[in-house]
């Protein structure tokens, strides 16, 4: 299936970008190092480690809130930023559930800007890889107004030594507390209850923000987003879930 790039979705920590952005890109690298001696015939390569990059190409807004001031809060921070995208027509403000993205942790690397006469200010930014890279599926995503669980997903099995990591991204609302848990179960609970997995839990989050965790235990193929211990109105969150690439 093919989509347009319209659909992408782009959030930076907390930060949803998606509507100050037009053109967004990742690259992954990987080491290719030669190993040619003197009887082979035609190169020889090993593979090494890799590394990942993003740029993003948008529009200057100066607006509280927008993404001029949440940039330049994060020069020389010297802080690791979470960037998920979404790339391909699914959802229509954040990400829908089901939507494939990709999770880098990274750091900061430049914010060029630039005013030319006869069109729009623009402003870009790029991030250097500082962890590995997930390819993720957004597990929950959308208002929440209460305790409850989310919809069951298949996002298959994880063993040891591979890391699992999940990332819970609560990007505005009115409340005091929320919990989120991932649950997990063989069969979407048909016959095995679905079950909180130790360690991919938030805790309790009571302000927009971002968690990030993991686990190397297994794990079963359906996965679910529970939450637990709801004070407030309402808020919009996206929770993904993916393999650590690498691990």
């Amino acid at each position: 299936m093919k989509y347009a790039g319209a659909g992408t979705r782009v959030l930076l920590d907390q930060y949803h970008l998606s509507g100050f952005l037009a053109s967004s890109g990742i690259d992954f690298t990987q080491e290719t190092i030669k190993v040619d001696c003197y009887s082979d015939t035609g190169p020889r390569r090993l593979v090494g480690n890799y590394d990942h990059t993003l740029a993003h190409t948008g529009y200057f807004d100066a607006a509280t809130g927008a993404m001029d001031p949440m940039l330049f809060a994060s020069l020389a921070d010297n802080a690791e930023h979470y960037g998920l995208i979404t790339f391909g027509g699914i959802g229509t403000t954040v990400p829908a559930e089901g939507a494939i993205g990709y999770e880098q942790i990274g750091v900061m690397a430049g914010r060029p800007m630039s005013a030319p006469i006869g069109a729009a200010i623009a402003q870009d930014f790029s991030m250097d890889g500082s962890q590995g890279a997930s390819r993720v599926a957004v597990l929950r995503s959308g208002t929440i107004s209460g305790n409850g669980n989310g919809t069951g997903q298949n996002v298959g099995i994880t063993t040891s030594p591979t890391t699992l990591q999940v990332v819970f991204r609560i990007i505005s609302g009115t409340f005091t507390a929320c919990t989120f848990t991932v649950e997990q179960s063989s069969d979407n609970g048909a016959g095995d209850a679905y079950a909180a997995v130790a360690s991919l839990t938030s805790g309790n989050m009571t302000a927009a923000g971002i968690v990030r965790v993991t686990t190397a235990a297994t794990t079963e193929a359906w996965k679910r987003v529970a939450v637990s211990g709801w004070a407030g109105t309402s808020l919009v969150a996206v929770v993904t879930i993916g393999t650590v690439q690498g691990t």
